[in-house]
Order: C-alpha cells, then structure tokens, then sequence
C-alpha cells in the first residue's frame, strides 16, 4: 500500500541563488518567481516502511547564495519515489539539477542550468543563458530559448531520444 508524505520548506536566497537538487527517482519542477526565497515542496510515495527509508537533506549558507537538496535512500532495494517542485528567484543558477529516473522540468529561468537524468526526459522553456541537458540512458530533451548570445551555450545530449531545440528569430 503507498502513502504519502508531503513537505514545504521555505529558504532565504541571494537573487541569483545556485541551486543544487539530487534526486533517485521522481520527478523535478523548477518555476520562477520575483520573490528573493526559495520554495521547496516535496512529495515523496512509497509503502510505510519504504517512507521512512527516504531522506530529504538540505543546505545553505549564511549569505543565502546556494542551496542543495538531496535526497537520500538509506535501503537500494526501496521503490519509493520523491516529486520535486521548487520555486526560485528568476535569475537563480541551477549548478546541478539531476534525477536518476524521472522528467525535468525548468520553466522562465534566467541563469545558467546543468539538467541531467538517466532515465527521462528533460523540458527546459523560456530561458536565455548556458545550458547544459544530459540524458544518460533514455530520454527526450526539449529546448526552447529566448534570447541566445555569443558568450552562451547550449549542449544537449541524449543516449537514445529526441532532441529538439527551439531559438528565437533573432540570434547575437
């Protein structure tokens, strides 16, 4: 029988906060808001026992300039899973967001991102600086930017799925 625990955890943050998530399976969402916090939501499934098995970790600084979160199973046989929808400042970097089975989603962020999964797939929309999408094993990557300049990049790397990549009209 699956249950559910759900959390909410609200974090000062610097305006443009690097962001770390490390995840096992589920899902992550990552949206904007013109708030200078962090909003962590959290929804982990699993039986009772497998529940307990699953730890979130956070840390951050006494400036507010980064924030990692970590899940942590302390059983490799546990099939629980843990969703993922965080809320940041606009121009947050996301340094490292990474699920091992589960979708990425990054929506309307302004710095750099560095999104990898091994199995599933990457949506990044609405976003103007470096990025990084990685799929290890199997998954689609979907790119929409913004505004592009010289000075950014965008590498996007699938083992097995499809990789579409959208630009604006208009690139420096």
């Amino acid at each position: 029988k699956r249950k559910a625990g759900h959390t909410i955890k609200n974090f000062a943050a610097a305006e443009n906060i690097s962001i770390k998530v490390i995840n096992i399976k589920g899902n992550i969402t990552i949206e904007p808001w013109k708030q200078n916090k962090v909003l962590v939501e959290s929804t982990k499934k699993a039986s009772e026992k497998e529940l307990t098995d699953l730890n979130i970790s956070t840390q951050t600084d006494k400036d507010n300039s980064y924030l990692h979160v970590i899940t942590k199973n302390e059983n490799p046989k546990n099939k629980g899973i843990v969703d993922f929808k965080i809320i940041v400042p606009e121009k947050s970097n996301l340094e490292f967001i990474k699920t091992e089975k589960g979708a990425i989603n990054i929506k309307n962020i302004d710095g750099k991102i560095v999104a990898t999964t091994d199995l599933g797939p990457i949506d990044i929309q609405n976003t103007k600086q470096t990025i990084l999408a990685k799929t290890q094993k199997r998954g689609s990557i979907k790119v929409t930017l913004k505004e592009f300049e010289n000075k950014d990049q965008c590498i996007l790397e699938t083992n097995k799925g499809q990789i579409e990549l959208n630009v604006p009209d208009q690139i420096d």
